[in-house]
């Protein structure tokens, strides 16, 4: 069934996010999962640790917190989120990658603030940005961590420095979509911490518009593939999911099972 000219419309699509246009460069078929409705409410722990590490580092830096009261607010982020991920299913839950960032977690949070309380005050913290691109029916719309007035910070947490000591081409995307809505420098701050070591780098975005030029291109992919039907099983009977991708978590394989009829 064909839908009217407004194919994110017909899938009831308000807006673009960076994640939602990586996730569907990655892997089609678990953009086309989440355009089908099904939310991922639980995360994963190391969602709820750079959750954690944001809030605390926000919370100082925008709001006065001490660095005692924001490594407090930064721990009980994480237990609540973990608590919520409980009550929905304990089977979703990664137990050992848990207790390794649950017993990191203030060295995360320390390190954090420490490191960007050398920075000075920034101009906002977790501003929202918004982009309307001409070639597209909906705007992307996303969140600064911290924005300065000559350039953009992004917390990022890590168990392990990025390979090759360069950012991902996802992270440059993100990136670049801040760039974008700011005309500002963005960088990425890496917390990393490890068994034996804590340490903070600092990355810069390479051919930032060459990235920016993905994000667009991308955008306007996902709108074509929208436009093939409004019955979302007929998209997706054009593709086949791969679950040995493992990005995948267990929930996102029970239900795109349901979703493409499979065993």
């Amino acid at each position: 069934m064909v839908g009217s000219n407004d194919s994110f419309a017909d899938h009831g699509i308000d807006h673009l996010s960076a994640s939602q246009i990586n996730t569907f460069i990655a892997n089609p078929c678990r953009w086309i999962l989440r355009v089908s409705g099904y939310t991922d409410k639980a995360g994963n722990a190391n969602m709820w640790r750079g959750t954690a590490t944001d809030k605390a580092v926000c919370a100082m830096l925008g709001d006065g917190l001490s660095k005692e009261d924001a490594l407090e607010l930064g721990i009980k982020s994480y237990a609540d989120e973990l608590r919520w991920a409980k009550k929905i299913s304990d089977s979703g839950i990664d137990l050992k990658i848990h207790q390794t960032n649950s017993e990191r977690l203030p060295k995360y949070i320390n390190a954090a603030l420490d490191f960007y309380s050398d920075k000075g005050s920034p101009v906002a913290t977790q501003e929202k940005i918004e982009i309307q691109d001409e070639s597209i029916s909906v705007p992307i719309i996303g969140y600064i961590d911290l924005r300065y007035a000559d350039a953009v910070r992004d917390i990022k947490t890590a168990a392990r420095k990025p390979a090759n000591d360069k950012l991902t081409e996802a992270v440059n995307r993100q990136m670049a979509v801040y760039w974008r809505a700011t005309e500002l420098v963005p960088v990425a701050d890496y917390i990393i911490v490890t068994a034996k070591t804590v340490t903070t780098q600092t990355y810069p975005v390479l051919d930032i518009d060459v990235h920016w030029d993905m994000v667009i291109r991308a955008a306007r992919a996902m709108q074509r593939v929208l436009s093939i039907s409004v019955d979302i099983e007929e998209i997706a009977s054009h593709y086949i999911p791969d679950f040995s991708d493992w990005t995948w978590s267990e929930a996102e394989i029970n239900e795109a099972k349901k979703l493409w009829r499979l065993k």
